[in-house]
């Protein structure tokens, strides 16, 4: 009985190990898909339709990394977000930019409902303050747009487990 338990143990700490490995390569690609919507932003002030997709795929992929956010908790914050940045365009048409509505909707289903606030949140905050900054230091009119997805990038890396 005991080698039983035994090899039990073994397969248990391999898949374990497998799982973790799988966790450091998502990691990684995250990573690199931030790296890669920061720069586009920064340079032709976009984000590809290509790059929220890449994300969303993550997303599909984190719900057998971390099994503790539920499916419904990712498509909640696929919405938390994403629906009142969407909404706040209708009134202020340049409010915030499709790329970055999506970003930050592909970004809920990586970090469910109250990741994506968080990361929304964190990257605001930093935009709120290089905004400040940019104005007070005569770099920036108080009606000069910024590119939101670096700081929402920084938010979700922040956040992301």
């Amino acid at each position: 009985m005991k080698i039983y338990f035994d090899k039990i143990g073994e397969i248990r700490e391999a898949r374990r190990s497998k799982v973790q490995m799988w966790k450091v390569l998502h990691r990684i690609l995250l990573v690199l898909l931030l790296v890669q919507i920061t720069k586009s932003d920064i340079q032709k002030r976009i984000v590809p339709d290509r790059y929220s997709l890449c994300m969303m795929f993550l997303g599909a992929a984190e719900i057998f990394l971390t099994p503790e956010i539920s499916v419904w908790e990712r498509l909640a914050g696929a919405a938390v977000v994403s629906a009142p940045m969407f909404f706040a365009t209708l009134p202020i048409p340049k409010a915030f930019g499709g790329g970055d509505i999506k970003l930050m909707s592909a970004a809920g289903m990586l970090l469910g409902a109250e990741g994506c606030v968080r990361a929304f949140t964190f990257g605001a905050v930093l935009a709120g303050i290089y905004a400040g900054a940019g104005v007070l230091s005569g770099r920036l009119e108080r009606t000069d747009g910024i590119a939101l997805a670096p700081f929402f990038c920084i938010g979700i890396a922040a956040v992301c487990r």
